[in-house]
């Protein structure tokens, strides 16, 4: 079976995929919401777990993680403070979320 009819599949019984990093460095899991969203229409939740640390949390949120599994010694409250940091997004996105810094 393909990798492709076996996501096929699984969109009619997983209620969430979760992608794993194996060391913070390691971006796949970034390429797998991305491709999961875009190639497999998936609309189900995405789960980043494994090595999981709060610089990472933005950057999952524009590739469409839906929730974060945080590595034990990170910080709950520190984390959820991340999401108010920036109020523009100023890099481009191929997934058309940029912020336009210019007025309308």
């Amino acid at each position: 079976m393909k990798h492709a009819d076996l996501i096929e599949e699984g969109k009619k019984v997983w209620s969430l995929v979760a992608a794993h990093f194996l060391i913070f460095r390691d971006g796949r899991s970034f390429s797998t919401a991305a491709l999961l969203r875009d190639r497999f229409a998936w609309t189900g939740e995405i789960r980043a777990i494994g090595d999981v640390l709060i610089d990472q949390l933005l950057q999952g949120a524009r590739v469409d993680f839906d929730s974060f599994a945080l590595r034990p010694d990170q910080k709950t409250d520190v984390a959820l403070k991340q999401f108010d940091l920036f109020s523009v997004t100023t890099q481009n996105s191929w997934r058309g979320k940029r912020t336009s810094l210019q007025p309308n």
